[in-house]
């Protein structure tokens, strides 16, 4: 076992996810009791340290969940109310608001965002159209790697999943 340590300031850091590369996707926190929103922000830790990932402005914390091979993050920011939470992605040493990436005419509120792969593909939850639901957002086609060839399998349409909004507003809106 190896002890990842915290993020310089803050009493404690939980991990949540780790990618192939040994990137670590967490959570610091300044106050000793995990619950307590004193100060948290989504870190990363790589090469034996923690970096804070900061927050978005007009929020105060923040939480990552899930980390692909690339090094994107995903997670929330919150103002503390719940109700104002907004989903982020933080890629290239940035945070992004996934709202922003998504047509503005979509229905949705994206609050959390869960799992994102090695596609870039994330899923998480929000607000469509004023009632919660779950999501599954794919990037445009050109920002995806090349995938491997696979072999083909065939599966009952009812197996196949619904994708809903695109997080890169130079597509079109699949009726979302």
């Amino acid at each position: 076992a190896r002890d990842l340590g915290t993020l310089p300031g803050y009493s404690a850091s939980v991990a949540e996810d780790i990618n192939n590369h040994g990137q670590v996707a967490g959570t610091s926190y300044t106050d000793i009791g995990i619950s307590s929103e004193d100060k948290q922000h989504a870190s990363l830790w790589e090469k034996g340290h923690w970096q804070d990932m900061g927050t978005l402005p007009g929020f105060h914390y923040s939480m990552s969940w899930a980390i692909n091979d690339r090094g994107e993050v995903v997670g929330h920011v919150s103002t503390g109310d719940s109700s104002k939470d907004h989903a982020f992605l933080w890629r290239d040493g940035k945070m992004q608001d996934l709202n922003t990436l998504i047509p503005q005419a979509s229905g949705w509120m994206l609050k959390d965002a869960t799992g994102i792969n090695n596609r870039g593909q994330i899923i998480g939850g929000g607000l469509h159209n004023g009632k919660k639901a779950n999501c599954l957002l794919t990037p445009h086609q050109s920002s995806l790697p090349k995938p491997h060839p696979l072999p083909r399998i065939e599966m009952p349409s009812r197996y196949l999943p619904e994708i809903y909004p695109i997080y890169d507003k130079s597509v079109q809106n699949h009726g979302c």
